[in-house]
């Protein structure tokens, strides 16, 4: 199950943290100036997730380095064309005379179109763009590790902006009050039986022998938790086409909302969404919890709060904020 916190708060810039059940990794969407991010969520971060690089979304990469860069390690930034370079530039403002060549390395996988991503790896103290590779993307699949993959969308912000969809894996779970064994090893023998399809394999339960596939009655399907950040994106039908094709069932998505419905022509014109049209789109994707993000900073708290009564009146949910 996925975990995520806003990390930033009102009037400051965008910046999403998650996890998942029993993984002691973390993932982050954005990095914008948030004072609520610790150095401790940077120093768990396996992959930073940029949707563009616009000053409020990509301003505190700063801060993650300035933590990583004592700890080592490698982590993996994705981004949208151009985020290579604009890491490069990040890293290549400060002097690093003092540290070790490997000492932190950054894999960018930099996502061209819905077809390719460009990887390279950029590591201290020269900092140099090194073992380029072109990655073929099938299905919008961008990242898999153990626990999940990852899926993108560009949206059309008069600049592109990746959205992403996390999707953990579904597992198989055994129902354990069916059973009168104690938990052991035994478990862990049984899923993997079933998971690679050897039914006759042998089990040794508390000093007895099962054949597999008699116990398989007790092994039950988990369907994965499901996960969507949508930043920056005006309100448009090409927008909402990509945005309903990905996001279709899924568990939480979080929305930029970032205008009041009374300011829909400034959104229009800004290529940013407003609340009605962020709130109706997750509701034609049957997404079950949607979650209004990212508002202008001209707003006050009662502001806020009409923009959210807007967002949930169109998602049609009662209001819960």
């Amino acid at each position: 199950m996925f975990h995520h916190k806003i990390v930033s708060q009102n009037k400051e810039d965008i910046c999403i943290w998650f996890n998942l059940d029993n993984y002691s990794k973390s993932f982050m969407v954005d990095c914008g100036m948030a004072r609520n991010l610790t150095p401790r969520m940077v120093l768990s971060l396996e992959v930073l997730f940029v949707s563009h690089t616009h000053i409020d979304h990509f301003i505190n990469f700063d801060y993650i380095l300035r933590h990583q860069i004592k700890d080592g390690g490698k982590m993996i930034i994705f981004g949208p064309k151009g985020i290579a370079k604009q890491v490069q530039a990040k890293v290549s403002a400060y002097l690093w005379n003092l540290i070790d060549r490997n000492f932190i390395t950054y894999e960018i996988r930099e996502i061209i179109d819905l077809n390719t991503i460009i990887k390279s790896e950029i590591t201290a103290p020269h900092w140099e763009l090194e073992n380029k590779e072109i990655i073929k993307i099938k299905d919008n699949i961008i990242f898999r590790n153990k626990k999940m993959v990852a899926k993108c969308t560009l949206l059309n912000h008069k600049t592109n902006v990746v959205a992403y969809l996390f999707k953990e894996h579904d597992s198989i779970n055994i129902d354990i009050s069916k059973i009168n064994f104690h938990k052991g090893s035994w478990m862990g023998e049984l899923k993997a039986s079933f998971i690679n399809k050897t039914p006759k394999q042998t089990i040794q339960i508390e000093n007895k022998t099962f054949v597999a596939e008699d116990l398989f009655k007790y092994l039950y399907k988990k369907n994965g938790d499901s996960l969507g950040v949508i930043m920056d994106h005006a309100p448009s039908k090409e927008n909402h086409k990509s945005i309903i094709e990905l996001f279709q069932g899924c568990n939480t998505v979080l929305i930029e909302s970032y205008f009041k419905n009374e300011d829909k022509s400034l959104a229009e014109q800004k290529f940013h969404s407003y609340a009605s049209q962020s709130g109706e789109v997750l509701r034609k994707a049957q997404v079950k919890n949607a979650i209004p993000i990212h508002f202008s900073k001209k707003y006050s708290v009662v502001d806020i709060k009409k923009l959210k009564l807007q967002f949930y009146t169109a998602f049609d949910k009662e209001l819960n904020c």
